[in-house]
């Protein structure tokens, strides 16, 4: 009696999630290499966002420039508007001598240097020009030729160190997690590998009895797609009910897709490879 389309899925299903002690066992060790390396790739994307270098760096970072002393208000005046209107320039801050004074002073007494105190303006730089050194430098050349400013800080040195930190952070976290991925597949790959040697006279006796390929090797690739599904999902549960962190829709969609993916992928292999 031929089966429907219906009865094969459901065939197929049974055989995949029928398993021995032997296959139980390599079967919840995909899972828990799935999950750990899907809790580790969350974990070290929560690592690098939880530094927030790139935004903290850009709200934080201005010029500073120091005045010269006895300008009259109208030279204040135009040197915020001359300043103002560089190209990169998002606003410009006067701090008065008091000001300033009161600012240092949570770190040393200036009480009796008050009339050393210089006028100050705080620069800040339009988010688009931060990451590039080359405009930072364009930007301060500009603002030292308004008169009236005696000295400006820029702190390329310090933009430089930050850009480059961010871009290697950046670059390593894109390299951990291709690894994790890779590597997580082909301890899927290894494990269906070991099962299928497992049951390698289950598949002898199936040959024998007329089983074709496909029906053979169906159920290894369901099951590892499963052991997928089951440890990615196990990973954001842990994640978000035992370490109590968000887990985005997104970033479990993603995680979702690439342990569809390594647990499909990884069957695949070790069936091509035993030749099944």
């Amino acid at each position: 009696m031929k089966r429907g389309f219906i009865g094969k899925i459901s065939l197929m299903l049974n055989k995949a999630f029928k398993m021995d002690s032997k296959e139980s066992f390599f079967f919840f060790s995909s899972t828990f290499t799935i999950f750990l390396v899907s809790g580790l790739i969350l974990g070290f994307k929560w690592f690098y966002e939880g530094l927030s270098l790139k935004e903290d760096f850009i709200s934080s970072y201005r010029m500073v420039g120091i005045l010269e002393e006895d300008l009259s208000e109208e030279d204040l005046k135009r040197i915020l508007t001359e300043v103002q209107q560089v190209e990169g320039v998002k606003s410009v801050t006067h701090l008065k001598k008091e000001e300033v004074t009161n600012f240092v002073s949570e770190f040393i007494d200036l009480g009796k240097m008050k009339r050393f105190v210089p006028d100050v303006i705080e620069i800040y730089i339009d988010e688009k020009w931060i990451e590039n050194i080359e405009k930072i430098k364009m930007i301060e050349e500009k603002i030292k030729k308004v008169g009236g400013i005696e000295f400006l800080d820029s702190a390329k040195e310090n933009v430089e160190s930050t850009i480059r930190f961010i871009k290697y952070v950046k670059r390593g976290g894109r390299f951990f997690i291709m690894m994790l991925s890779i590597g997580g597949i082909l301890i899927i790959y290894n494990f269906i590998h070991l099962t299928i040697y497992s049951i390698h006279k289950k598949i002898e006796i199936m040959k024998f009895v007329g089983a074709s390929p496909e029906f053979i090797k169906i159920p290894l690739i369901i099951r590892g797609i499963a052991a997928g599904i089951l440890g990615s999902s196990s990973s954001c549960i842990f994640m978000k009910s035992v370490l109590h962190s968000e887990v985005f829709l997104k970033e479990f969609l993603y995680l979702l897709l690439y342990s569809v993916f390594a647990g499909g992928f990884g069957s695949y292999l070790a069936l091509r490879s035993k030749k099944v």
